[in-house]
């Protein structure tokens, strides 16, 4: 019994880790990204969508 509610556990708190790892990286990416726009001295960077917003789109396209 320990040992299932250890493996439950370490599911969820991978899983966790996972999402945030997911963010973070869409995060740097696009803050590279409007970084290099900026650096190019563009007026016209396109705005940054939320990563929510990307992954309800996301979650749309895939179950479709």
């Amino acid at each position: 019994m320990k040992i299932f509610l250890l493996s439950v556990v370490l599911i969820i708190a991978t899983t966790a880790c996972s999402n945030r790892a997911r963010h973070a990286a869409y995060d740097m990416l696009h803050e590279r990204e409007r970084q290099e726009c900026l650096k190019q001295g563009r007026a016209d960077c396109p705005p940054r969508e939320s990563y929510d917003k990307y992954k309800q789109k996301r979650d749309e396209v895939i179950t479709r």
